[in-house]
């Protein structure tokens, strides 16, 4: 008898997997075809330096591009020793696919025209300040900043007179 109880349960249970498996079985699909382009980050800053005087001076530095080696249309009076005095302002423009911050930058004191005393590029530092870091969305301007130049403490007299060029960089991020 208990062969004959398991042999109907055998029975069932096969008869239920071929029912209940046949039906789990009907399946059907379909496709579509689609591409996806990467966006990209595009970024500009448009600066307006503080024009103390006009003085167009070619910047040939062979370091540079020849878009950077156009003249500087005009300069800062900075100085005395220990002042720091803002030189420019100016905001980014975002060129790119996805929103911006303006996260921070920096300047680059890069060289002297006349420096031919003891005074250097080690006699000046630089700061940029962002006033603003909201988000720059796709075709949109933000992130206003300052530049400064700081004048050493011990700064040589001989500095007087010298022409201090400058790089301001700025750096945006996707927020």
């Amino acid at each position: 008898m208990l062969q004959k109880l398991f042999a109907g349960a055998a029975v069932m249970s096969a008869l239920g997997a071929v029912v209940f498996g046949a039906v789990f079985a009907w399946q059907t699909s379909d496709s579509a075809r689609g591409a996806a382009l990467v966006g990209s980050n595009g970024f500009e800053i448009r600066f307006k330096p503080q024009c103390d005087g006009v003085l167009t001076e070619p910047y040939l530095d062979t370091e540079e591009t020849l878009e950077e080696n156009l003249p500087i249309p005009c300069h800062t009076i900075i100085g005395p020793n220990g002042s720091t005095t803002e030189v420019g302002e100016g905001y980014g423009m975002n060129h790119g696919d996805f929103d911006l911050v303006v996260t921070g930058g920096e300047m680059r004191i890069r060289r002297l025209h006349r420096g031919d005393g003891e005074c250097s590029t080690a006699d000046f530092s630089g700061a940029v300040t962002v006033l603003d870091d909201g988000v720059i969305p796709p075709g949109g301007e933000g992130g206003k900043f300052v530049a400064a130049i700081t004048v050493h403490d011990d700064a040589p007299a001989d500095c007087q007179g010298d022409l201090v060029y400058y790089k301001v960089i700025v750096e945006a991020e996707n927020p």
